[in-house]
C-alpha cells in the first residue's frame, strides 16, 4: 500500500519533469517519446478524483519547467519577488487544470474504450492542448507537445500540412504504442492487431514524407536573392532604455555594422526590435545624431524602433535606404498583455499599470520588397501565432523574427522560441531569419534545417547569402491553419455521438 501510495506521487511528478526536459535541452525531442508512459500508468487504475490529482501534479512541474522565466520581466518591472513567484504558480496551477482533465479523460477511455485508446487519448491531449492555448488568447503557446520535435527534420517535414498540433497528434500516439507495448510484455493481451497496423502505417507515411520533401530541397533555387548583415549585440535589458548609455549602446551598433560593412557588398543590415535606444519624434537630437551617423555608413538598414506618431507608439519597422529614405514600414499588430499594453487597465492597482505604458497596435500587415525579393517581419511574438506569421507568410520569400529575448536572461523562453521559429519556417515552407538582441539569432532554411546559430549572450556578427525560391506555392497549412485540430473534434464528437445512439 505505502509502495503504491509512492508511485501514485511520484510516476507524475516523473511524467511532467520528461516532458519538460525537450524544451531545456532541444536535442532530446525523443524523450517526449514516452514522457507520458509513467502517467499513463498510474492513472489506469486511479478514481477519477485520483486521476485528476496526479494530471494536476504532472502539469504543474510541467508548466514550471516551461515558464518559470515569466518572472524575471515582472521583477524587471520592479514588482515584488514574492508576488512574481505568486503569479506565475498561479498562472502554472490554471494551466494544470487541462492536464487534470486529461488525465480524467484518458482514466475513462483506457477502463472503457480500451480498444479505441490508441486514437481517441491523443485526440483527447491534442483537442485539450488547442483549448488551453485559446484559454490564453493564443497569448501562450509555449509548451505544445509537438514544438519539442523541433530538432527532429525527418518528422517535422509534416508540419506544413498538420502544423504543431499535428506533430503533438503523434507524438502521444507514440507514447501510447510504448505504453501498450510495455503493458504487452508486462500482462499479454494488451495490443491488438489493429492498433500495430494503424500506428505503424501513420509512422510509414510520416517518415516516408519526410524524406520526399528533405530530398526537394534544392528545387526552384534561383540566383537571384540578397546578401544580409546580421547581428545580435547584446544590450542588456537593464541599461537599453537607460538615457545615461545611449551613446555607448549606439556607438556598439554602429560599430557592429562597420564590422559588418567593411569590403563586403551587402544589400543591407538587420538590427533586432527596438534597436534604436530611445522613441523617435520623442528625441530629436538623439534622433538626429544617429541617422547622421548610419548615413555616414552608406548602407540600408531594417531596424526595429519605437516611434511616436501623435500620442500613439508603435513597436515598428523601418527600411531604410542608404539615403535614409524610408522605402517600407511595419507596426506590430498583435501586442504582448501585460508586456506591452495592460488588459483591464481600470481595475487594476495604480502600482501596476504605472509600470507599462500601453504601445498602439499596427491595423494592416505589411510586406518589405527589396529589389523585387520580398518578405514580412512578425516582430518578436508574433512569431507565436501561427495564423499571423501565415499571413506574413503569403506572396513573400522570407520571414525576419525580430526580437528581444534579455527579458527573460538565460532561460528555456530562448530555446523554446525558437524551436517555435522552425515550425514557422516548416509551416510555410520559408526561410527564417532570426535577428534578436540576445537570445538564439540565425538562420533556419524552409525544411527546419538550422543554417546558423548564435550563442545567446554573446555579441556578434555574421553575412548571409540569401537564394530565393521562385514560383513558390502556398503549403496546405498556410492556405487552412490548424484544420487539422477540426478534424480532430469530429474524431471525438463522432464517437460521442456513436456511443450515445448505443445507449438508446
Amino acid at each position: 500500500m505505502r509502495k503504491r501510495s509512492f508511485l501514485e506521487f511520484t510516476a507524475p511528478i516523473l511524467s511532467g519533469i520528461l516532458m519538460g526536459i525537450p524544451f531545456q535541452f532541444p536535442r532530446l525531442y525523443f524523450v517526449n517519446w514516452i514522457s507520458l508512459i509513467p502517467l499513463l500508468l498510474i492513472i489506469k487504475t486511479q478514481t477519477p478524483k485520483k486521476a485528476f490529482r496526479s494530471g494536476i501534479i504532472s502539469g504543474g512541474i510541467f508548466f514550471g519547467i516551461i515558464l518559470y522565466w515569466l518572472i524575471y520581466p515582472q521583477i524587471i518591472f520592479n514588482l515584488p519577488i514574492i508576488l512574481a513567484f505568486i503569479t506565475v504558480i498561479l498562472l502554472c496551477s490554471l494551466l494544470a487544470v487541462f492536464t487534470g482533465v486529461f488525465s480524467v479523460t484518458t482514466n475513462y477511455i483506457l477502463n472503457n474504450y480500451y480498444s479505441w485508446s490508441i486514437l481517441l487519448i491523443p485526440a483527447s491531449w491534442t483537442a485539450l492542448e488547442y483549448l488551453r492555448v485559446l484559454a490564453t488568447f493564443n497569448n501562450l503557446p509555449f509548451g505544445i507537445i509537438g514544438y519539442s520535435q523541433a530538432y527532429f527534420t525527418l518528422l517535422v517535414q509534416i508540419a506544413d500540412l498538420i502544423g504543431g498540433y499535428g506533430v503533438t497528434f503523434l507524438i502521444i500516439l507514440i507514447n501510447i504504442l510504448i505504453y501498450k507495448l510495455v503493458l504487452y510484455f508486462k500482462i499479454g493481451n494488451m495490443l491488438t492487431k489493429k492498433e500495430v497496423i494503424i500506428s505503424f502505417l501513420i509512422l510509414v507515411i510520416i517518415v516516408s514524407y519526410g524524406i520526399v520533401k528533405l530530398n526537394n530541397s534544392s528545387l526552384n533555387q534561383t540566383k537571384r536573392g540578397l546578401k544580409l548583415g546580421i547581428m545580435q549585440p547584446n544590450i542588456p535589458q537593464n541599461i537599453k532604455w537607460n538615457e545615461n548609455y545611449r551613446t555607448e549602446i549606439i556607438n556598439k551598433y554602429l560599430n557592429l555594422t562597420k564590422k559588418i560593412s567593411v569590403n563586403k557588398k551587402i544589400d543591407f543590415i538587420i538590427w533586432p526590435e527596438t534597436a534604436v535606444p530611445f522613441t523617435l519624434n520623442n528625441s530629436q537630437l538623439q534622433q538626429k545624431k544617429i541617422f547622421q551617423k548610419i548615413d555616414n555608413l552608406n548602407i540600408s538598414l531594417l531596424t526595429g524602433v519605437l516611434n511616436q506618431v501623435n500620442d500613439a507608439v508603435y513597436n515598428q519597422v523601418l527600411l531604410i535606404d542608404h539615403n535614409l529614405g524610408i522605402i517600407n514600414k511595419y507596426n506590430k499588430t498583435k501586442l504582448v498583455p501585460f508586456g506591452e499594453y495592460i488588459c483591464y487597465r481600470d481595475y487594476l492597482p495604480k502600482f501596476i499599470t504605472k509600470l507599462i505604458n500601453n504601445k498602439t497596435p499596427g491595423t494592416k500587415l505589411n510586406n518589405f520588397n527589396y529589389k523585387g525579393v520580398k518578405w514580412g517581419i512578425p516582430i518578436c511574438s508574433e512569431i507565436l501565432n501561427p495564423n499571423l506569421v501565415s499571413k506574413l507568410a503569403v506572396n513573400n520569400h522570407f520571414l525576419v523574427n525580430m526580437s528581444n529575448e534579455a527579458w527573460f536572461k538565460d532561460s528555456n523562453e530562448l530555446t523554446q522560441l525558437w524551436q517555435i521559429s522552425i515550425f514557422r519556417a516548416v509551416e510555410n515552407r520559408k526561410t527564417v531569419i532570426k535577428v534578436s538582441n540576445t537570445g538564439i539569432s540565425g538562420i533556419i532554411n524552409d525544411h527546419g534545417e538550422i543554417i546558423k546559430q548564435i550563442t545567446p549572450f554573446k555579441a556578434k556578427v555574421f553575412t548571409y547569402n540569401l537564394k530565393v525560391k521562385e514560383n513558390q506555392t502556398a503549403t496546405f497549412y498556410n492556405k487552412y491553419g490548424d484544420s487539422f485540430i477540426y478534424i480532430i473534434m469530429i474524431i471525438i464528437i463522432g464517437f460521442l455521438l456513436k456511443e450515445r445512439l448505443l445507449t438508446i
